[in-house]
């Protein structure tokens, strides 16, 4: 299969659909707001500090912000079995699950 074989294959939004997406979540920033979306952004940099990637190398940082304004974050942790693995959305999520 030639390259342009394989990109007729890929499904591609259209303009339309790319400009509605825009306008989502410009809208989502407005209702959120910049600060609140920062400190999401600063917590998931921030816990890429404490990942465990000795196999990809790639540290991940994961920010959830809950409907009650309360931000939960982790990071990733691999182990040799790649099913194990602890992805940090993942964790962000049952962190915030948990508590």
């Amino acid at each position: 299969m030639t390259l342009a074989q394989l990109q007729n294959k890929i499904l591609l939004p259209t303009p339309e659909e790319l400009d509605a997406e825009r306008a989502w979540i410009a809208k989502i920033i407005e209702k959120i707001g910049l600060d609140k979306l920062s400190e999401a952004i600063q917590k998931a940099v921030a816990m890429r500090t404490y990942a465990y990637p000795p196999y990809s190398g790639y540290k991940v940082g994961a920010a959830i912000l809950c409907k009650s304004g309360l931000i939960y974050a982790s990071c990733n942790a691999e182990v040799a079995s790649y099913s194990e693995t602890d992805h940090a959305e993942g964790s962000a999520i049952t962190i915030a699950i948990s508590e």
